[in-house]
């Protein structure tokens, strides 16, 4: 298994899946304006809004099908929502379940050993966090885990609610 590196992206999943993917594009075109970004999605002069200190470029990420958001190169773990209890191997029978089915993932229900209840598979938390989701903005090589609280509610007004995932990359 290699080792995490230092490079660190930054994934904003948003929580709706039925939300549509041009409200992402619309958000990256008013970034474009403004010159946070360039038309390629590179920083560009008022990148430093962003809260990240630094990045190379943001992208819109759209999947037909939810897509598991998470830190696999630097690894994760998943505790049970009730009582903080790390439940990783609950978690991950839970995800070959969603993978071998047509199922979403908030239809996918996980007997917990953290509290012997059952919980969906979106309700488990990651430490570091993930999600799950359908669109997200990538933010590459980011210097600063740390979004901005402006944007953050910015993005939340214009796109919607959304998790902040970090990945380091390999």
């Amino acid at each position: 298994m290699p080792f995490p590196r230092s490079k660190l992206d930054a994934y904003l999943v948003f929580l709706d899946t039925s939300l549509s993917v041009e409200h992402l594009f619309k958000q990256f075109q008013q970034w474009q304006a403004n010159g946070s970004i360039l038309e390629d999605g590179t920083q560009a002069s008022k990148h430093d809004d962003f809260g990240f200190e630094s990045f190379y470029k943001v992208q819109v990420i759209d999947s037909i099908k939810p897509k598991l958001f998470a830190n696999h190169q630097g690894g994760y773990r998943v505790c049970c929502p009730k009582n903080d209890k790390i439940v990783t191997v609950d978690f991950v029978a839970g995800i070959a379940k969603w993978r071998a089915g047509e199922d979403a993932p908030e239809d996918i229900i996980v007997k917990c050993s953290g509290c012997n209840g059952e919980h969906a598979l979106i309700e488990f938390v990651g430490k570091p966090a993930l999600a799950f989701g359908t669109c997200a903005f990538r933010f590459s090589d980011i210097h600063s885990a740390n979004i901005s609280s402006s944007v953050a509610a910015d993005i939340e007004k214009n796109v919607g609610r959304f998790s902040l995932v970090l990945k380091r990359v390999g």
